[in-house]
């Protein structure tokens, strides 16, 4: 039987298409020992268009590890859920969902590692939406590599033969190079999927991409599990 492996940085609060991958692997590597880059989602969460949760964190070099990164430990935790609240409130699904927020997001209180934060965080989400699955950090291996190079190590360190991929990637993915390394390449477009099955979001057009607050106040548990399960990767 197959093995599928899923890589991704460590997000905060993340959207669907980052739960999707978590739902179809066997084993989901968290590459915390990549370098951060500002304007992922490693260390923020998007509500809306116009408006996101930003985690502070202590000073840093430009090319920084994510596992380094230490959180400036002020009272951002409750402008985060005072902002959820208030984009929330008047949601159908607020009073049955806001306690796990507020449990989930101040519980990090004594956690000053990002990794680690959002890594408490996404084992909460997994145990409320009752998925299970194999999760490992880079950090805690020796794997070498490059860019591409790295990924098919990470790939065959964990003994996958096949890699869940964003659709964006094949745009530079060596097809022929995953192949050859006896490692079949599985891509996943979840943002499309939603673009042509959105689920229902109070009062607005359908906004793409949000993070899992957003299908959590509109749709619930339940609900994000019934399009985890509906999207089948080509």
């Amino acid at each position: 039987m197959a093995r599928k492996i899923a890589i991704h940085q460590p997000y905060y609060l993340p959207w669907l298409g980052f739960l999707h991958k978590v739902y179809s692997c066997d084993v989901f590597v968290i590459n915390d020992s990549s370098e951060f880059e500002k304007k992922d989602f490693t260390r923020r969460a998007k509500l809306d268009s116009e408006s996101y949760l930003d985690i502070p964190l202590e000073s840093h070099s430009d090319f920084e590890k994510i596992i380094n990164l230490k959180i400036n430990n002020e009272n951002w935790r409750n402008k985060h859920v005072y902002k959820i609240f208030n984009n929330y409130r008047n949601h159908s699904l607020f009073k049955e969902n806001i306690e796990f927020i507020e449990y989930t997001i101040f519980r990090t209180k004594y956690i000053n590692n990002l990794t680690e934060l959002n890594l408490q965080i996404l084992d909460d989400i997994l145990k409320l939406l009752g998925i299970s699955r194999t999760i490992v950090r880079t950090s805690n291996y020796h794997i070498p590599g490059k860019k591409e190079e790295s990924v098919i190590n990470i790939i065959k360190h964990f003994n996958g033969d096949e890699y869940i991929s964003g659709a964006a990637a094949s745009a530079y993915q060596d097809k022929a190079h995953f192949e050859s390394n006896g490692i079949r390449l599985i891509y996943q477009d979840m943002y499309s999927y939603l673009n042509d099955n959105p689920y229902k979001q109070k009062g607005k057009q359908f906004q793409n991409g949000l993070c899992f607050v957003d299908p959590l106040f509109n749709i619930g548990a339940e609900g994000i599990m019934k399009i985890l399960k509906e999207y089948r990767m080509e």
